[in-house]
């Protein structure tokens, strides 16, 4: 803890002190945590497709009974390119796709997707 003083022409000396750097000024963020059920399920072949329509930018829980330890690979994208979500959209757009690869085992059967931080959805809020 410090403390300190400070004068000026417009106010009468006054002494402050300083909280611990440990301590929070603001208040917490709250962030609205709607669970959205996908609108197709599909499975195709050895691998499932899973759109959620418009939904907002989000993450994904899922239960995972994993036999042995292994990786499961999603491919998360905002477009498809035919029945498929379009992997490779162009740098200048502003269609997002990210591979995320996900280590399960038998230990574990809850899991969430680590999605990477994108500037385009997680700048600041302008006031």
């Amino acid at each position: 803890m410090g403390s300190g003083q400070s004068t000026s022409r417009y106010s009468k000396t006054q002494m402050f002190t300083m909280g611990s750097p440990k301590a929070t000024i603001t208040t917490p963020n709250g962030f609205q945590i709607d669970k959205i059920k996908p609108v197709e399920f599909e499975k195709r072949g050895e691998t499932y497709f899973i759109d959620f329509g418009k939904a907002a930018f989000s993450t994904m829980d899922f239960v995972y009974n994993a036999k042995t330890a292994h990786t499961l690979t999603f491919r998360i994208g905002e477009q498809l390119e035919g029945e498929n979500i379009n992997r490779t959209p162009l740098k200048t757009s502003n269609i997002r796709y990210q591979e995320i690869k996900v280590q399960v085992t038998p230990d574990q059967t809850k899991y969430q997707l680590q999605i990477k931080a994108d500037k385009r959805n997680t700048l600041p809020v302008k006031r």
